[in-house]
């Protein structure tokens, strides 16, 4: 039958209320027939792909060097926000700066741990399961995804969710507990807004980490030389400082508020931090610390190799990753600010140019004119055996030196410092 023949029953193609799916599926019920075993797990596997592909889809927010200054600038400047404790004024213009500079997840600077009730009632801390890698009886979907008045008004909200990620990172790598930490390069900038050598350094006094007297001055700390056979100079710090937090969760004490000296900020209160800062500011979408960290991405790639940048962003897409130290030696503050670093400050001036250029060409005159030819001496066993009962003596020697200088080094560079500043 064709469409032309007279009497075709055309199928109706308009989109069917919910309430006829809900009838049929009562009179279905009444006959006995019931949804297939796995309707639910398709349903849940449906609304995840959904979730997953339109979280894809979406653009995400990414910081650059004017947005954090426009952040920052509002935040010293314009912002009426009344803290528990002022101590957290501080936390906030560090850990965005932190973010950005150095591109790290929620799981290295606060506590990503939920908040549950166990049987009696109690409140206890337990690992988020994409924190360890591994599901644990709060369940592996369980996150909290309230909008931002209900984060604004929760105060308990432990749990660090982004916008845009259900897993505690955007990348899809679970982030791991954190207990092997990096060393990047950190330079003093002319704008104390942008500084992080200056914020670290005023949490450092306020906290009293030092265990010398004279550096609770900063005039000392910055007029100190550092000795030219050496790259820095290794402060010492108090027996408490190594357990202490950087930063700490605000607690209720008897006169108020105060921030706590032993609990670590949680990540939710920092995601309320955020958010909040970004409405006020007048931000488009929603900022988090993951902002910051694409910001950093786009400002390293092309510009790093792909193993520094995969040591920066912790991605072990690369074998030459498990062989690198823990130390970036690529300035990823210059290159989120988008400035030449002081190296290549130095290497990029005229007078060191040409000095280098001098040099080469000096050492290539010398070459040409003192090339000589070695002879090979006559081999005589007497000798030979000599050279071997030398070189065994100088072994022994050497092996028992270097374990009596090792631990005269530690003792040493674990208080030398510390002591000329005293002197």
């Amino acid at each position: 039958m064709t469409a032309s023949e007279p009497g075709q029953t055309r199928r109706k193609t308009a989109k069917r209320p919910p309430s006829y799916y809900k009838n049929l599926r009562q009179e279905l019920a009444a006959k006995g027939r019931t949804a297939p075993k796995h309707a639910d797990n398709t349903k849940k596997i449906k609304a995840s792909l959904l979730k997953k592909w339109s979280r894809l889809l979406k653009k995400r927010a990414v910081s650059t060097v004017d947005d954090l200054y426009h952040i920052l600038f509002y935040y010293w400047m314009h912002n009426q926000v009344v803290y528990r404790d002022e101590q957290q004024r501080n936390y906030v213009s560090t850990g965005i700066l932190m973010a950005s500079y150095f591109g790290c997840r929620p799981v290295s600077m606060f506590d990503t741990r939920l908040r549950v009730e166990d049987d009696d009632g109690a409140r206890k801390s337990v690992d988020h399961v994409t924190a360890v890698g591994k599901l644990n009886n709060v369940g592996e979907d369980q996150e909290v995804l309230g909008s931002e008045n209900n984060m604004d008004a929760n105060d308990d909200a432990s749990t660090y969710c982004d916008s845009d990620s259900d897993s505690g990172t955007d990348d899809g790598v679970d982030a791991g507990l954190d207990e092997t930490g990096k060393t990047f390069i950190v330079e003093r900038e002319e704008n104390p807004i942008l500084c992080l050598l200056d914020h670290l350094l005023s949490m450092a006094l306020y906290d009293d980490v030092f265990a010398a007297e004279s550096l609770r001055n900063v005039s000392n700390i910055f007029r100190a030389k550092v000795p030219s056979g050496k790259k820095c100079l290794q402060l010492k710090t108090k027996r408490r400082v190594p357990d202490t937090p950087v930063f700490r969760e605000p607690e209720r004490a008897e006169d108020g508020y105060r921030t706590s000296p032993t609990e670590p900020l949680r990540s939710g209160t920092w995601l309320r931090y955020l958010r909040r800062l970004g409405r006020n500011s007048g931000l488009e979408q929603s900022f988090t610390q993951y902002c910051a960290r694409r910001g950093l991405v786009n400002a390293v790639n092309n510009k790093a190799p792909s193993s520094v940048r995969d040591q920066i962003f912790d991605n072990q897409s690369n074998a030459v990753y498990y062989y690198l130290d823990r130390e970036v030696r690529f300035n990823t503050q210059a290159a989120f600010l988008g400035r030449p670093s002081d190296d290549v400050k130095l290497a990029n001036s005229k007078r060191v140019v040409q000095l280098g250029r001098t040099s080469k060409d000096l050492t290539e005159k010398l070459r040409k004119k003192h090339r000589l030819v070695r002879l090979a001496p006559p081999v005589d066993p007497l000798l030979e055996a000599k050279k071997q009962v030398d070189a065994a003596l100088h072994r022994e020697k050497t092996n028992r030196r270097n374990r009596m200088l090792g631990k005269a080094r530690k003792r040493h560079f674990r208080i030398a410092d510390t002591a000329t500043l005293k002197a």
